[in-house]
């Protein structure tokens, strides 16, 4: 009877365990369509040209592709300042976000000094410059200067008198 309850607990054991693993390999793979030769057939039917695709394309929304990306994060020189994020690499491009201090994102590729990355379901581009690979450490609030406090001064008398700041 003992044998068969540490049987049971055994097998129970490794049941568990074996639930726990995660299957990396395909979380990261995205299918895509084989490519078509001009003129060929899909499925009994004649491939599109490069016009029709051209018109299709422009009506259904641009879905982003990204294989792997490297992780990295937005490093400011002072507290507050923010990182813009462009519709394309360029500093003409439009503001489309923006970017904080510390913040971690997933670069796709880096050329000519400006970083890709998907945002809001679509490719867009920061300064690389501002991207470093380990997290910067956190910036701190700057202090506030303290308001200079109007001490009396005394009179001739001997009294005590407001002083009056200086315009």
């Amino acid at each position: 009877m003992k044998k068969s309850i540490y049987l049971f607990l055994l097998m129970m054991i490794l049941l568990l365990t074996g639930c726990n693993k995660k299957d990396d390999e395909m979380t990261s793979f995205i299918p895509t369509q084989a490519p078509t030769e001009e003129g060929a057939t899909v499925d009994g039917e004649e491939a599109q040209t490069d016009q029709e695709e051209d018109t299709e394309a422009a009506s259904t929304p641009n879905v982003v592709h990204v294989g792997q990306t490297t992780p990295m994060y937005v490093k400011m020189d002072e507290y507050g300042a923010t990182l813009n994020v462009r519709s394309t690499p360029s500093t003409s491009g439009e503001a489309v976000g923006f970017l904080v201090h510390g913040e971690k994102i997933g670069v796709a590729d880096i050329a000519d000094g400006w970083a890709s990355f998907v945002y809001n379901d679509a490719l867009c581009y920061v300064n690389a410059d501002y991207l470093v690979t380990e997290q910067p450490e956190y910036l701190e609030p700057p202090t506030p200067t303290p308001t200079p406090k109007v001490t009396p001064k005394p009179t001739q008398e001997g009294n005590q008198q407001e002083a009056k700041p200086e315009i």
